[in-house]
């Protein structure tokens, strides 16, 4: 029960952290981090005032990491989907926006054009000749992380079969 009191204590830290940091407009990538290692220390002290062993606060951490991956796939699928934000716009639109407009907005290249540009905006990416080249080492560290699970669950690197 230490570990459940701890791990959830974590969780409650990790949403108000996350709040502020995204008050406080410091990105997105950024207040997760924040969130996350708040919310893993207050778990870590938690469970280490309350503790009688190692294993309650390893128990703690363990489920800590399993809520916090759960907070970052709900909390990220609701601030990034492309469902969500046309379901903004059309709800802004007061219920009503043509199809033809929606297909104007988003279509594939225009997509990718938009997040390119706002990677390149904010410095994450920079452009060398005709290529782009990623400068942010957060971004770069996300992207090989990504591509490392990819392999172990995948065995390859690649969509392509």
């Amino acid at each position: 029960m230490e570990a459940v009191i701890a791990a959830a204590t974590g969780l409650l830290v990790t949403v108000g952290t996350h709040i502020a940091s995204l008050r406080l407009r410091m990105g997105l990538l950024r207040a997760y981090l924040i969130c996350f290692m708040c919310g893993l220390l207050a778990t870590a002290a938690v469970a280490g005032n309350i503790a009688t062993s190692t294993w309650p606060l390893l128990t703690a951490i363990i489920l800590f990491g399993s809520w916090w991956i759960v907070f970052y796939a709900f909390v990220g699928s609701a601030e990034t989907s492309l469902r969500v934000r046309i379901l903004r716009e059309i709800i802004a639109a007061n219920g009503v926006l043509p199809k033809q407009e929606l297909l104007k907005q988003y279509n594939d290249r225009f997509l990718i054009r938009i997040r390119l540009a706002r990677l390149m905006d904010s410095g994450a990416l920079i452009k060398c000749g005709d290529r782009l080249v990623v400068k942010s080492i957060p971004l770069r560290f996300l992207a090989r992380t990504c591509r490392f699970w990819k392999y172990v669950v995948f065995g390859r690197y690649s969509e392509r079969m």
